[in-house]
Formats: structure tokens, C-alpha cells, sequence
């Protein structure tokens, strides 16, 4: 009798195991995109100066403060000034962005423009929440203005001041919390290469 090598139909199939879910499916996060634009205002700030004209025009609750060098080695700790909010609209959220500056003795002033992630924001909505900080609004207008309205402050601290043409920009993106769909905290390591790629890459 001939013998086929073809498997029987009534033969078991080997089972195949499912893949495993989305390190990140419904995941939550909790996380701000930070901007940070860098002005060069002149050839030195006095900075115990510029804390007292600071302090003079400042509410109690927003008081101008002196920085503690910690990772890096700074010889006279820059001023840290709250500088308010600014509504921003970022996708089809309007967002309250809180903005602050630091004011380096060596004629730099560093602002600062910290912006929320909506409430709920999943990772994926969170890269594109990120992406629009980073390339889809401009805001410049904010930086200008805020910056104009601290030097004006602060002109008496400044020597030979002078706004320097070039301007230094970079953006940090923050997670404060990532939760899974359970509520739980996710560890950090959760996030893979290809789940950061697109928040880096503007892709």
C-alpha cells in the first residue's frame, strides 16, 4: 500500500501562542513637555542687584531666589524668578503653560516655558502632545515678551547690555507617572526604543 508523507487532516495542529500585548496598551501618562529658550543679554548681570530690583517689584508668594549648585559646579548660583502663566493651544487643547527664568551672572538669562500634558494622555497621544510643543507652535512671541519684560526689570543690573542675535533652544520631555490600563505604576524600563523613537524623532 502507498504511503503519503502529507500529514493527516485529523492530525493535531501545533498550537500557537498568542502574542503578548503592548508593553504601553493602555497606558496612561502623566508628563509635561519643558522648553527652554537661552538669551544672551549682555556682558554681565549683577546678580545681587538684579535680586533686590526683582524682589522690589514681586509679589510675597513669587519671590525671586538664588539657586543651589547641585549636578554641576557653579560658582555663583544663578536667580530663579517665576515670571506667571500664558494659555497656549497645543493640538485641540488649550493648556496654562507656567513660565520662569534663571539669570546667570555671566550676561545669560535662561527662560523657561513648562507645558501639561492633557489629563489621561495615552503614550502615543503623549508623542504627539510632545511633537507639537516641539515643532508645531511657535513660540517665540512668549519667549520675547517675557524676556522684554524681565530685562526691563532688571536693566540696572546689567553691564553693557546688548540682545545677542542668536539664541539657544532645546526641549526636555518629562514623565512624572506611567500607569497601565489597571491603574498601576509601570516601571520605567516598560518603555522600549521603538515607544521613544517617535517622541524624540518628531516622527
Amino acid at each position: 500500500m502507498a504511503t503519503s508523507d502529507r500529514p493527516s487532516l485529523d492530525a493535531p495542529r501545533p498550537s500557537i501562542s498568542p502574542l503578548p500585548p503592548e508593553p504601553l496598551a493602555g497606558a496612561r501618562v502623566v508628563g509635561s513637555a519643558i522648553v527652554y529658550r537661552l538669551y544672551d543679554v549682555g556682558y554681565e548681570i549683577h546678580l545681587d542687584r538684579a535680586l533686590d530690583l526683582l524682589a522690589a517689584s514681586a509679589p510675597e508668594r513669587v519671590r525671586p531666589v538664588r539657586g543651589e549648585a547641585q549636578a554641576i559646579q557653579i560658582k555663583n548660583p544663578p536667580i530663579t524668578v517665576i515670571l506667571g502663566t500664558e494659555r497656549l493651544v497645543i493640538g485641540e487643547h488649550y493648556i496654562d503653560a507656567e513660565l520662569s527664568a534663571r539669570i546667570f551672572d555671566f550676561g545669560v538669562v535662561s527662560l523657561r516655558i513648562r507645558v501639561p500634558a492633557p489629563a489621561g494622555t495615552t503614550w502615543m497621544e503623549y508623542a504627539d502632545f510632545g511633537n507639537a510643543v516641539d515643532a508645531d507652535v511657535d513660540l517665540t512671541p512668549v519667549f520675547d515678551h517675557h524676556r522684554r519684560l524681565l530685562t526691563d526689570r532688571i536693566a540696572p543690573a546689567i553691564e553693557r547690555p546688548a540682545i545677542a542675535p542668536v539664541t539657544e533652544d532645546y526641549v526636555v520631555f518629562r514623565i512624572t507617572r506611567l500607569t497601565g490600563a489597571n491603574g498601576a505604576e509601570l516601571p520605567t524600563d516598560v518603555l522600549r526604543d521603538e515607544d521613544v523613537a517617535p517622541l524624540l524623532l518628531n516622527e
